[in-house]
């Protein structure tokens, strides 16, 4: 593989690593009118499991937890947390990078408030704060390390565009309906222009059980196919939520 090569693989990369996120964002299927529940008592444990598939088919895993309560805010509610548990799963190429996010306190997707209808109203104001700045640096070690490498460049990049865009805006991620979700199933499929004039694709597939009685979410998923110059990768989103 050229250099030139190289370069457009990283580009590529970089910009369907971000695809994916994205694609998390996506709005609720449906705009209903409803009245929220009261807000559940007693403490209540969020986890968040995100795998994202490698370009050798391998898998990066992070598990992250957090210890949250609801409490009636007027119309809605108000969400607060502390994360209480984080576990990375990860090649050993990566370790430097999964080090950083094993590190990294992710405290900044709390409080969050909820409407009359129990979607997310807005983010808080988040900063990328250092660990970005030190993923940078990791990662461009990793490339002069293993610049021959393209396959692992790929993946060290691919980390490294998750942990910026986890720092600076977890919460614009998130879909707005993931509390008190609509059950059942969504599809939805999106084009991605990439560099030198292709076109990569990604489809999303998410679903959500929730509460019969309260409509608090029980889980909810996500999982993205990214496909691009015949390569296809999957990645995953799953959200839990339960009394402690």
């Amino acid at each position: 593989m050229t250099s030139g090569d190289r370069r457009d693989a990283l580009r590529t990369m970089g910009a369907l690593a971000l695809a994916p996120l994205a694609a998390l964002a996506l709005p609720p299927p449906l705009a209903v009118a409803r009245n929220l529940a009261p807000a559940p008592a007693g403490n209540y444990r969020l986890t968040r499991e995100l795998v994202r598939g490698l370009s050798d088919g391998a898998e990066i895993v992070v598990t992250r937890s957090w210890a949250c309560r609801f409490e009636p805010v007027g119309a809605g509610q108000h969400v607060s947390g502390e994360q209480i548990d984080v576990q990375v799963a990860a090649p050993s190429v990566l370790a430097p990078l999964a080090q950083i996010e094993r590190a990294r306190k992710a405290n900044e997707l709390f409080p969050i408030l909820l409407d009359r209808a129990g979607l997310i109203a807005g983010p808080p104001s988040a900063a990328s704060g250092p660990a970005v700045a030190e993923a940078v640096d990791a990662a461009m070690k990793l490339y002069r390390r293993f610049r021959a490498n393209a396959a692992v460049i790929e993946d060290a990049r691919r980390f490294m565009a998750e942990l910026q865009q986890t720092a600076a805006a977890m919460v614009s991620q998130i879909p707005r309906d993931l509390f008190y979700p609509i059950a059942g199933e969504h599809r939805e499929a999106r084009e991605v222009p990439l560099p030198g004039g292709a076109i990569g694709r990604f489809e999303v597939v998410a679903s959500a059980i929730a509460d019969g009685r309260t409509g608090l979410m029980a889980s909810s998923s996500r999982e993205i196919a990214t496909t691009a110059h015949g390569r296809r990768t999957l990645s995953r989103e799953t959200w839990t939520l339960g009394l402690a």
